[in-house]
């Protein structure tokens, strides 16, 4: 292949489709990079709040809890019969 004089747009066509496939690559990659750590930040500050938020509501409603309801008895089946109100089986 002959060059005419004063053609300066000669060039090699690899070496500049290398440099731009490496530079379209590390562009590529390096926005991946940053779109997927963002998603991990946003799911780990969620899941802050939402651990914060429920703390919060558990605390807030045992403000409200007075313990004045019904004594546990818990099933057995030795006294099912309900003519007998023998509570020894329960304690």
């Amino acid at each position: 292949m002959t060059q005419k004089v004063g053609d300066t747009t000669h060039h090699e066509p690899g070496a500049v489709n290398l440099i731009l496939q490496v530079l379209f690559s590390f562009i590529g990659v390096s926005g991946w990079l940053a779109v997927t750590l963002g998603i991990i930040m946003a799911m780990e500050v969620l899941s802050a709040f939402l651990h914060a938020l429920r703390l919060h509501w558990v605390e807030f409603q045992s403000k409200f809890y007075k313990g004045d309801g019904h004594l546990f008895r818990p099933f057995v089946y030795r006294s099912t019969n309900l003519d007998d109100n023998n509570d020894e089986d329960f304690l």
